[in-house]
């Protein structure tokens, strides 16, 4: 067994056919894991924030069904969380990183959002109604609001910020114009 990756067999290869990553991939892969984990909590606040200042200013609910239990709102949007940190995170482990990902990618990333939003709802409230048209006129007024929307435009935002920022960065620290490159140790 190897002993520096912990792979089968004597030439390390791992346990995959295409054997480990290289290093630079393999940082290049965890960075951007990062990234994925820092723009996910970026779109739980502008979620949060938006949802704010619509309610506020339109003095409306973002769960406007009367009688509906207080997690239907939370978990709605934890949900739509959730998918776009695994939207995030499965491209930021791929081979390759985010080149070529372009609008087509953060369009679905935003409906993947939008439809984990309404679809918790519509099944939460269905359940706690014990109708599944309950859950049907929910989607419907729910669709109404520019709440969903809001769900879905800021993850394909926040997608796209994601593709720009892991496509652009080098992984090397940023420099000065007058810091000479050979003064400092190797990275």
């Amino acid at each position: 067994m190897s002993a520096d990756r912990g792979g089968s067999g004597e030439d390390g290869a791992g346990p995959f056919a295409g054997g480990w990553p290289s290093d630079p991939e393999r940082k290049r892969r965890d960075r951007d894991t990062v990234v994925a984990a820092f723009a996910t909590v970026l779109y739980l606040a502008l979620v949060v924030c938006a949802f704010g200042f619509v309610s506020l200013l339109a003095d409306v609910d973002v769960v406007s069904r009367g009688g509906t239990g207080g997690l239907v709102g939370p978990a709605m949007v934890a949900t739509a969380v959730i998918v776009v940190l695994a939207a995030l995170v499965r491209d930021a482990r791929r081979a390759g990183g985010a080149a070529g990902r372009g609008a087509a990618w953060s369009l679905l990333v935003g409906l993947g959002a939008t439809v984990g939003f309404v679809g918790v709802g519509v099944v939460l409230v269905a359940v706690e109604a014990r109708r599944w048209f309950d859950g049907v006129l929910f989607a419907s007024s729910t669709l109404m609001s520019a709440f969903p929307w809001i769900v879905g435009v800021l993850a394909a935002v926040v997608a796209i910020a994601f593709a720009a920022v892991t496509a652009g960065s080098t992984g090397r620290r940023p420099r000065w114009p007058w810091e000479a490159h050979d003064d400092s140790p190797s990275e």
